[in-house]
């Protein structure tokens, strides 16, 4: 025990060391470590710190040899250090003090140097000459291009008349091959849906022309109802007020004749006055006459003047007397002219009255007009019909349940089909999808012809269905993304495969498979097909959203 060395006892196992002592206090404690001596326990003690000071250092030389360059690694950067002759390769490659010299005698000296920049093209001169380059440049880039967009104008007519065909002999190809079942009740399905759609969207297009109709109508009627009463309501004070314009007038027309009568016999009476009035004028004229004759007759006697004073009082008098007629022929000749001037309204008045309507034929006007009666009749059979259609909120209403039922339809449909037909697998055994049935969610469903993946949009739940028939027992994988998800090999471990009868023409040994599988957004979807022998075979994919 004297030669046992005692380590100090450091930081690091300080602790498990007082752990130690603690256990071993406590197991020499009891009566069989009674009589133990006290240097062995603290030899024991002593070991355990030796110990656990050993494995910290082996932790540590474990720690820098993995630091450490292995021996590989360092033979390897050896191997790729440059040697000698790389060195003196390099050196050989760099030019010598004649090339130098060589290449400095034959470098321009200043002044062609200072010629050959004072001859250089201006600013100006650059930018001219490359605007005409550009040109240029763009003419002939536009003239290719047209030749270009001609060609491909061209290109595009020749293949697609040449797709079309194909379109049309492969879909009669696959129409020929593809499960018949499955196609006739997808293809019944599908037509009843799009008789479904066209129906609503039919029966909602009509119901709103209808809505639009009826609104349009009922508006127009109302308008018209309400011009038609205005226009009553007008016609009515109108016909009012004609009703007693034409009884005035009638009044007038009888006052009118009765003073026309009167006005024909006073016009008879003034033609008679006038003509007296003319014979009594030439009358006064002749006397008048006779007495210029008798006062020149006087002058010429020269009578006294008692004479001519009674001459002249004569002539005074008669003249006022003749005065007197005439304003009185005047008045009457003015008062006949009022007179004819009337005589000629009355007669414009009597023809005007004769073109307006008279009470007979406006009553009969009236009663072909719509009375209140009817324009109630009228409005309540509008309202009738306003109650019996459905409201605009009724119809926002259907309209979003149809979409729905329209969604829904659609998203339960939508579903994509991809068939195999070569035979042939490409590396890592994955299949080549050569022909794509039918695909009703083509923006969901991504598929490249003879590619062995199938892109997948739209994330989610997904009905994955496959079938493979060959000629040997086979097995298939799914991969989506790269990553396997399920391997299936048909039937259970009891099935047996046969080879077909040479009498067969096709392969009707297969296996099928169905599963759920949640997908993410943009994920790959390939299969890999694996069988015991090479022989020709087929097999189909069938992806359907839920």
């Amino acid at each position: 025990m004297s030669n046992i060395i005692t380590p100090a006892i450091t930081t690091e196992n300080f602790s498990l060391q007082e752990n130690f002592i603690d256990i071993d206090m406590d197991r020499t404690t009891g009566p069989e470590w009674k009589n133990i001596q006290d240097i062995v326990r603290s030899s024991f003690s002593t070991v355990f710190d030796r110990l656990n000071a050993q494995e910290h250092n082996f932790e540590n030389l474990e720690a820098q040899v993995d630091e450490k360059a292995s021996k590989k690694s360092i033979t390897i950067a050896l191997h790729r250090k440059i040697n000698k002759t790389d060195v003196d390769t390099i050196l050989a490659d760099r030019p010598t003090i004649a090339d130098v010299n060589r290449i400095l005698a034959n470098k321009p000296d200043v002044d062609a140097v200072n010629q050959a920049l004072s001859e250089r093209p201006t600013k100006r001169d650059i930018t001219e000459y490359v605007e005409n380059l550009v040109n240029d440049l763009r003419k002939d880039v536009q003239e290719q291009m047209n030749l270009a967009l001609d060609e491909i104008r061209a290109n595009i007519t020749t293949v697609t008349t040449t797709l079309s065909q194909e379109m049309v002999n492969m879909s009669a190809s696959i129409a020929k091959k593809a499960d018949e079942s499955m196609f006739d009740t997808q293809n019944t399905v599908n037509d009843r849906l799009s008789r479904m759609i066209t129906d609503n969207s039919s029966k909602i297009n009509s119901t709103q022309a209808n809505l639009q109709s009826l609104s349009g109508r009922i508006q127009g009627v109302l308008q018209e109802q309400s011009q038609a009463i205005s226009t009553q309501s007008s016609d009515l004070t109108t016909l009012r007020a004609e009703l007693n314009r034409v009884d005035q007038a009638k009044a007038e027309v009888t006052h009118i004749e009765q003073h026309r009568e009167s006005a024909s016999e006073k016009h008879s009476n003034l033609a008679k006055r006038m003509s007296d009035l003319a014979y009594k004028v030439s009358t006064q004229e002749e006397e008048i006459s006779s007495l210029n004759a008798e006062l020149s007759r006087l002058n010429a006697t020269k009578a006294s003047n008692s004479a001519i004073e009674e001459l002249r009082s004569t002539f005074s008098d008669r003249t006022t007397n003749i005065q007197e007629k005439v304003s009185e022929v005047s008045y009457q000749m003015n008062t006949v002219a009022t007179e004819k001037v009337s005589t000629e309204a009355i007669e414009a008045l009597r023809e005007e009255l004769e073109k307006k309507v008279d009470i007979k034929d406006a009553c009969a006007l009236f009663d072909t007009k719509s009375n209140v009666d009817d324009v109630n009749a009228a409005l309540e059979e509008v309202s009738r019909t306003l109650d019996r259609k459905a409201e605009a909120e009724q119809v926002r209403q259907a309209l979003e349940r149809q979409g729905a039922i329209n969604d829904s339809l659609s998203s339960e449909h939508a579903m994509g089909r991809w068939i195999w037909k070569s035979g042939r697998v490409k590396s890592n055994n994955v299949i080549p999808w050569n022909v794509q049935a039918i695909n009703t969610a083509p923006d969901n469903f991504s598929w490249v012809k003879d590619r062995s993946v199938i892109t997948i949009r739209t994330g989610g739940l997904y009905e994955l269905s496959c079938g493979f028939f060959g000629g040997r027992k086979a097995s298939v994988q799914c991969l989506v993304n790269g990553d396997p998800v399920f391997t299936t090999s048909g039937a259970g471990a009891s099935t047996v495969y046969h080879p077909p009868r040479s009498k067969l023409t096709g392969s009707i040994t297969g296996l099928t498979h169905g599963d759920y599988i949640s997908l993410p957004p943009n994920a790959k979807v390939q299969l890999t097909f694996t069988q015991s022998s090479e022989s020709g075979a087929e097999g189909f994919l069938t992806l359907k959203k839920l």
